[in-house]
């Protein structure tokens, strides 16, 4: 997950089974689910407070917000768009349960 060019089949796969070890690239497994469902909800137009965001994602890891926008919420809004299919029923009811924890 080192690379820019990861393929949609990869991502999912990462997505479904969680960003471990080298794939979680030096990040906190638990922190990569939160930003892959932020960046999520932004690829099925799921509208969130991002200040809450912010503020969950900071208690976390405190790395500032640039880094929380870009290298999380926004690196995976970028791959998830590119799966096919995204945004199914099921993934938009998973989303929103973690959206109701912010």
């Amino acid at each position: 997950m080192t690379r820019h060019d990861i393929s949609p089949e990869v991502y999912i796969y990462h997505y479904e089974n969680g960003f471990t070890g080298p794939d979680a690239m030096g990040w906190a497994p638990e922190l990569q689910y939160a930003w892959s469902r932020l960046g999520a909800a932004e690829t099925c137009n799921i509208p969130f407070d991002e200040q809450k965001a912010l503020k969950k994602l900071k208690a976390m890891n405190d790395v500032g917000d640039f880094a929380h926008k870009m290298n999380g919420i926004e690196f995976h809004h970028l791959h998830s768009r590119e799966v096919p299919d995204f945004c199914t029923p099921e993934r938009l009811a998973e989303i929103n349960a973690f959206l109701a924890t912010l």
